[in-house]
């Protein structure tokens, strides 16, 4: 069939074709719509975006130069404030069993904090409790995990983040609730975070408890959500590979350290 006819068949009204899928609609039967108790009352979806909302196109453009899409605002339900203690903020909600319990405010306009964490009164949970896109993420066979939530939606929907460069108790038992069978740790460059191999590294000895195959994938720059943006070279510690990279690093510190402690305990006995 040529484009002509195929055109012809289209214009005629024949044609009843598979039914437009509806963006909106689609995402609403996935996710809980926000509760108005947990975001602040100033916020405001992202997607759809009131016509004129000059400020809400400055924190898209930002958006999307991280290479997030209109799919990406309704999926995470990111929305923005225009006035009140997150003005000029995107607004991402933390959800655990499919509830609003939590959100992070980006600054994305004007001067003040990078990020501005809610007040205890303002939400139901606390971070140390939680992991980003968790109730998505769980469902995955390859635990993919990030520090921020911008890290998280940069590795992609199955991806989830700590909120932190910690691996705290409460979201350990989070993760026994999870069906991957391996788990890979997405954190900072070293060029971005001096710290970073050593948290992972130590991320990676916590999820030992788990008993899959883990793998510390280390970025040469950046961080993971500029992988929608960047071609990053990334070098990939699996098995047994980091934990000796681990077992050299920190036993050589342990060994320094013993060697001060016994010559001051000589030091002392003379």
């Amino acid at each position: 069939m040529t484009e002509q006819e195929a055109w012809q068949i289209l214009r005629s009204g024949d044609y009843d074709g598979l039914p437009t899928r509806d963006y909106e609609a689609y995402y609403a039967k996935q996710i809980h719509q926000p509760r108005a108790t947990i975001l602040p009352t100033e916020y405001l979806p992202l997607y759809p975006l009131d016509s004129g909302a000059v400020l809400g196109e400055r924190a898209v453009a930002k958006l999307r130069a991280r290479g997030l899409t209109d799919a990406d605002f309704l999926f995470y339900r990111i929305g923005y404030c225009l006035s009140g203690r997150y003005r000029h903020r995107i607004i991402v909600p933390v959800s655990r069993d499919r509830e609003i319990v939590y959100f992070v405010a980006r600054l994305f306009w004007g001067w003040g904090k990078r990020y501005l964490n809610p007040t205890r009164d303002e939400i139901s949970a606390e971070p140390s409790t939680l992991l980003f896109n968790w109730d998505h993420a769980r469902e995955s066979t390859t635990l993919k995990l990030g520090e921020g939530v911008f890290d998280a939606i940069g590795l992609g929907e199955d991806a989830t983040g700590m909120l932190g460069k910690q691996l705290h108790d409460g979201q350990l038992r989070l993760l026994e609730t999870g069906k991957f069978t391996s788990a890979e740790i997405w954190l900072d460059s070293r060029a971005k975070d001096p710290m970073a191999d050593q948290d992972s590294d130590k991320i990676a000895f916590q999820l030992q408890v788990f008993n899959v195959p883990i793998t510390i994938c280390r970025l040469q720059s950046g961080d993971p959500g500029d992988l929608r943006v960047k071609r990053i070279p990334v070098t990939r510690y699996t098995g047994s590979s980091w934990a000796a990279h681990y077992q050299r690093r920190y036993a050589q510190k342990e060994e320094s350290h013993d060697s001060q402690v016994d010559q001051t305990r000589s030091t002392s006995a003379t």
